[in-house]
């Protein structure tokens, strides 16, 4: 009797064994994603106010899609030129505008950017410039004793930084977007010396804020742009991020590693895409669409 039931033991273990072999296990996430590390990020509502917009129901839409089609139209003229500088001008001036403008409510920049892996701004290279030709400008002004002018500025490039990364869901409009606050802000700070209506202790409070955004972010980032990621911690993040942003990115990610994926991981990786397909958020349905069209040319030409 009892070498009956250890045969028929011995059989399940090696036909669980054999099934394992042939369709695999998928990975479980590890500490990296865990449930902390896949709440949103974003500022608290306690953070005291840098800049208040002086015209709260007009649009600030308008004034930041002219500066993209204007350095679109102009921005390959040679730097330290009449032409440059007055490139430089025509855009500090349409920034300050927008910074004055509140309402961003049909801001649709998101769309510059398509839903797809690899894929960059259609704009190019516009708000890594206009950033920094503003930046470079608000401290000249500064220096030059247009010490107004360099401050209004400075804020509508804290402003601009701020908008994006509170009303976008790509990943390069949101670290652009913290990238110009950090940038803003430094300047600021520098300012607050001699100017009473900036308050050092507040931008040191948004500094302290914006780096911990970034540290939350970084191990995640490191996991989604990897080359090799692992499975089911990126399964995770597809699946159960917080945060909308990461949602889509891992999951264009997963039509690309599922491709070097075993059985199991494969499967964890399609079922994701789908839920993404059925889902009713355009932007992630867009996503597991580009994810499961993806081709294993493609992701050779990628990787």
């Amino acid at each position: 009797m009892k070498t009956r039931y250890l045969i028929s033991l011995v059989v399940t273990v090696l036909l669980l064994l054999v099934a394992l072999k042939i369709y695999g296990i998928a990975d479980s996430p590890t500490s990296l994603t865990q449930a902390d590390a896949l709440k949103e990020q974003g500022f608290s509502a306690d953070l005291p106010v840098i800049a208040q917009p002086g015209n709260p129901k007009e649009s600030a839409d308008m004034y930041y899609e002219a500066a993209l089609r204007l350095y679109a139209d102009q921005g390959d003229v040679l730097p330290k030129t009449r032409e440059h500088d007055a490139l430089v001008y025509k855009l500090v001036d349409l920034l300050l505008e927008a910074a004055s403008n509140e309402d961003v409510r049909t801001w649709g920049i998101d769309r510059h950017i398509p839903v797809a892996i690899g894929a960059g701004p259609d704009y190019g290279e516009a708000l890594e410039d206009i950033y920094t030709w503003s930046i470079e400008h608000a401290a000249w002004l500064y220096l030059h004793g247009e010490k107004d002018r360099a401050r209004n500025l400075a804020l509508a490039v804290w402003v601009f930084g701020h908008r994006l990364f509170e009303h976008c869901d790509r990943l390069y409009h949101r670290v652009t977007g913290l990238d110009m606050m950090e940038s803003a802000g430094m300047l600021l700070y520098e300012m607050s010396v001699e100017d009473e209506r900036l308050s050092s202790e507040d931008l040191r409070r948004w500094s302290d804020a914006i780096t911990r955004i970034r540290q939350a972010w970084q191990p995640k980032l490191e996991l989604m742009l990897g080359i090799d990621p692992h499975h089911g911690d990126l399964v995770n993040l597809a699946l159960n991020d917080e945060d909308r942003m990461f949602r889509v990115e891992a999951t264009l990610r997963l039509g690309i590693h599922r491709y070097q994926a075993n059985r199991g991981n494969r499967r964890a990786m399609n079922r994701a895409i789908r839920l993404a397909i059925e889902s009713s958020d355009a932007m992630l349905n867009e996503a597991g669409l580009k994810a499961d069209a993806m081709t294993l040319q493609e992701k050779r030409r990628l990787y």
